[in-house]
């Protein structure tokens, strides 16, 4: 067990109109550095895709997270909980 596991999270937003999610996850790599994790694609499709986009910090991450979710509001993505 990672002792950051409790700081690891997960964000999804869903556009129910465009039937699109996004979501994205916090987590430290086999080499010990914090990544954000993003996944998109459509409700009920197997197509998507991913990045991987490191960060220097959890705070870093933390900030990433809120121009990603500023972001994702401006295109109608509504925030739901896992």
């Amino acid at each position: 067990m990672d002792p950051c596991f409790e700081h690891w999270q997960t964000h999804r937003w869903v556009n129910e109109r465009s039937k699109r999610y996004y979501e994205a996850r916090v987590l430290k790599n086999l080499l010990d550095e914090w990544e954000v994790y993003c996944v998109w694609g459509g409700l009920g499709s197997r197509l998507g895709g991913f990045r991987v986009i490191p960060v220097a910090s959890l705070p870093d991450a933390d900030v990433f997270l809120t121009q990603l979710q500023t972001k994702r509001l401006k295109r109608q993505y509504v925030r739901v909980s896992l």
